[in-house]
């Protein structure tokens, strides 16, 4: 009897010297596969449900159509009519480049202050027949000096531009003058916001790297 319990007390010792020497866990040999397959499942579905929230996160920043940096609402000493604004905003933001629009909330915005006088050298109005149809027609030779300043989100002038412009606008309406006067506002606005579009593309680089850098 003696004997026996000398021999169960050095098995048991042996035994944990082997499992501490080994570095055998006791506790694998009680796995239950079950439950190791549901922790496992629990986990894949935690990470699942992780990468999900954090692509929805970054959607949420993100626009769903590209809108544009430069904001052109403030126009000085010019009293515009509200159609004369309405195709200058158009002119210049139908000829805007690509890279003056982005779909990140967080990007860099600009405001464009313009100014625009205007002198009318001439201004003509008659009535044609064009197939024995009377025609309302005005003529207008307009002298035009543009200023504007591109301020970035520190109120910080960082672009600016005088840009001349003499014109002749010739306009036809079959219906009266007022017509006519609408159309040659329009064909007029629409050529001064293509002006300004097209002087901000040629600065678009140097006014977006300059950003870019103060950002860093």
């Amino acid at each position: 009897m003696k004997s026996f319990a000398i021999y169960l007390t050095v098995f048991f010792v042996v035994t944990t010297y082997i499992r501490g020497f080994l570095g055998l866990d006791r506790y694998k040999f009680y796995e239950n596969p079950y439950l190791v397959k549901l922790e496992k499942e629990k986990k894949s579905k935690k990470n699942h449900n992780n990468h999900k929230f954090a692509q929805t996160k970054i959607k949420k920043y993100q626009l769903e159509k590209p809108v544009a940096m430069l904001d052109f609402s403030t126009v000085m000493g010019s009293n515009l009519l509200p159609i004369e604004e309405k195709y200058l905003n158009i002119g210049i933001k139908n000829n805007l480049a690509k890279e003056w629009f982005t779909k990140k909330t967080d990007e860099n915005k600009f405001k464009v202050v313009i100014s625009i006088k205007r002198h009318i050298v001439s201004s003509k109005r008659y009535v044609s027949t064009y197939d024995a149809k009377r025609h309302y027609v005005i003529e207008k030779k307009i002298k035009i000096n543009i200023n504007y300043k591109v301020y970035n989100s520190k109120d910080l002038v960082v672009a600016k531009a005088f840009i001349p412009y003499n014109v002749l606008i010739k306009s036809v309406s079959k219906w009266d003058y007022l017509e006519s006067e609408r159309i040659a506002k329009k064909k007029l606005f629409l050529k001064i916001g293509q002006k300004i579009a097209n002087s901000l593309n040629s600065k678009r680089f140097y006014i977006l790297h300059r950003a870019n850098v103060s950002k860093l």
